[in-house]
């Protein structure tokens, strides 16, 4: 008699030599880990269903001898996951029997105190429930070595963490199973067919179709559709073009074994899609590549952002080619020798480099390096796609960089309200919420600032917020006659609800040298590329003296001098419009900021595009619109 029997539902059957079979569900006998006591032995026998989360065993030798047993091979840095010893959790995608073999496909989950340098003290547990971060990181593993279910009652989602983003996103309160399992049937690895992903989606929920969802439901689910997580690697309709450059790289760059162009430029202002679409590309590239269509190849983003140091870069992509950790240096001179490589087993990396204005430093070597290791002929081959915020950036490169860097670009424009307003309609084309009127003024009053499509999706969900808040007030008075709509006046308030906030009505009423180094600092971020990061005083000083001088309004000249900056910039600290830190260290100062000194690093703590909509509407007008409208 076999250990796990599988149920006699089944979703879709192959009419190969090797049958292989998917099912809804199977009796899982667990096979014993190696460091529970001999007193909890044997495990009893339960039932595995789509979209159960389960616990899972780590230390079961015979089961995972030729299986991965977890992705998180990360170590104890800002905001990654470390490696767990014995348990891990996950959510089931699919149960395949292949050879009379059952093998289940979970989608990772982990917890809260497996991430690095979390804070002694803090409290992330909702009463009694266990917190539990979602990934997009999912295995095929053997039954056996499921050992247990997860109660529903017994932990909570609170966030997503992208692994190929690392980056961590707050999740929706209130969501069904069925929205968690739909979201992550679209990181499945063996689900590859639209037909078997779209009938597992189905029967997801328990075998049955999604129930109707009305009234306040059709707003929570709302809610869900507009959060960041569900917009990570999916298609944006309107970069259909920017998509199918930047496949035709990647494919012939994969399949290309000799010497080719193996680096591509993306740029384009913030919020245009430019990550998501090479990540929903990647992710199309999975697909084919399980198919044998594509070469092997592997992935790698490195967020340089999220990086203490420049160099740090070196060691995120040695630790990913070798699986060892060690300083930048040795770091460096172990990728030089990889990608040097003449003989031996042929090996494809992909790397996407995020933010890469963050890497540039006075010297240029971090840059030099990994734009110069693609173009070599190596059995160790590296793809890179560069992404930033800048679009002049290549032309302020050194020359030796720009070599490197080829001449292959894909330019993202800022989204118009029509690009606008068809993305957040296809976003919320399964709910109807939304009259026509709040979507177009949402995407007007976006585009009209930014045209950066994840605020978009935070004035509408802010919106939304605000119709559930009407809605159970009404309720608690007893009205009948309850609408669900998000109507103009909803998208209005929300607005005027993001941007009522202390540091902004200070921006109202500040002095004309304190609007100057507002503006200044918003300025040169902008023109850097850089969403957030650091200011060197002197550095700031300099940009009030350009733009003063542009300007030409006496009001602003002559500019304060030094010790009368620093006199702003602590009032300007006080009221938290700014953030004066400083680093412990030259390389911390040189990664948060390009620059070295002594004197504090400025942060700016409000929205740039917040800026710009406040100031116009006071005596600074021209001075906002001259430096800040082209942003």
């Amino acid at each position: 008699m076999k250990s796990n029997k599988v149920s006699n539902k089944r979703l879709n059957q192959n009419s190969s030599s090797t049958t292989t079979s998917y099912h809804t569900s199977i009796l899982n006998t667990p096979h014993p880990p190696s460091h529970l006591p001999p007193t909890s032995l044997p495990l009893p026998p339960f039932t595995i269903s789509l979209s159960s989360h389960v616990l899972i065993s780590l230390t079961s030798s015979h089961t995972f001898a030729s299986y991965t047993p977890s992705p998180y091979n990360f170590y104890d840095t800002d905001g990654e996951i470390i490696q767990r010893d014995e348990w891990g959790v996950g959510e089931v995608l699919c149960i395949r029997e292949e050879g009379g073999e059952v093998e289940v496909e979970v989608r990772w989950g982990c917890f809260f105190w497996e991430v690095g340098n979390v804070r002694e003290g803090w409290s992330l547990s909702s009463g009694s429930l266990e917190i539990i971060y979602e990934t997009s990181s999912t295995d095929l593993i053997p039954s056996e070595s499921i050992v247990s279910l997860l109660p529903p009652s017994s932990f909570e989602y609170t966030s997503f963490y992208s692994q190929s983003t690392k980056t961590l996103i707050p999740l929706p309160k209130e969501e069904s199973k069925f929205e968690r399992f739909r979201r992550g049937i679209k990181y499945s690895k063996v689900l590859v067919g639209r037909e078997l992903r779209e009938e597992t989606e189905r029967r997801g929920g328990g075998g049955e179709e999604e129930e109707k969802v009305e009234g306040e439901g059709i707003l929570r689910k709302s809610l869900s559709l507009l959060s960041l997580s569900s917009v990570l690697g999916s298609s944006l309709s309107e970069r259909q073009t920017e998509k199918s450059v930047i496949t035709t790289f990647l494919k012939n760059s994969i399949k290309s074994s000799g010497k080719s162009s193996n680096a591509l430029f993306v740029a384009g202002p913030p919020g245009c899609g430019k990550t998501a679409t090479v990540l929903n590309v990647i992710d199309n590239l999975f697909t084919l590549r399980s198919l044998g269509s594509l070469p092997s190849f592997s992935f790698l983003v490195i967020n340089a952002m999220s990086l203490r140091t420049p160099y740090d870069a070196y060691t995120s992509l040695w630790r990913s080619v070798s699986g060892k950790v060690c300083n930048p240096v040795e770091a460096s001179a172990g990728l030089d020798k990889w990608f040097g490589k003449k003989e031996g087993e042929k090996n494809v990396m992909v790397l996407l480099l995020d933010e890469m204005d963050y890497l540039v430093t006075r010297k240029q070597t971090v840059l030099y390096d990994l734009f110069d290791w693609p173009g070599r002929v190596t059995v160790n081959k590296l793809c890179i796609i560069g992404i930033a915020n800048t679009i002049n950036l290549p032309e302020r490169l050194l020359p030796r960089v720009q070599s490197r860097l080829g001449l292959l670009r894909v330019t993202f424009q800022a989204y118009n309200v029509e690009q606008m307003k068809s993305i957040l309609k296809t976003r919320l084309r399964e709910v109807e919420c939304f009259e026509d009127g709040a979507v177009e003024f949402a995407a007007r009053k976006t585009v009209g600032l930014s045209g950066d499509c994840r605020r978009a999706f935070l004035v509408c969900a802010e919106a939304v917020k605000g119709v559930i808040d009407r809605v159970r007030a009404e309720k608690e008075l007893g009205k009948d006659d309850i609408s669900y709509t998000v109507k103009v006046r909803d998208v209005v308030n929300a607005v005027r609800g993001m941007t009522d906030v202390p540091q902004l009505q200070s921006l109202r009423c500040c002095s004309d040298f304190d609007a100057l180094v507002v503006v200044s600092a918003a300025s040169l971020l902008s023109s850097t590329g850089r969403e957030e990061g650091g200011i060197g005083v002197e550095e700031l000083r300099q940009k009030m003296s350009a733009v003063a001088a542009a300007l030409g309004d006496s009001a602003f000249l002559p500019i304060p001098s030094f010790p009368e900056l620093l006199q702003i910039l602590n009032r300007l600290n006080d009221c938290r419009m700014i953030i004066l830190e400083t680093p412990k260290n030259q390389s911390m100062r040189l990664a948060a900021a390009g620059t070295s000194g002594v004197w504090p690093l400025v942060f700016l703590n409000v929205d740039v595009y917040d800026v710009l909509d406040v100031l116009v509407q006071t005596k600074h007008r021209k001075l906002a619109e001259k430096n800040l409208r082209r942003i």
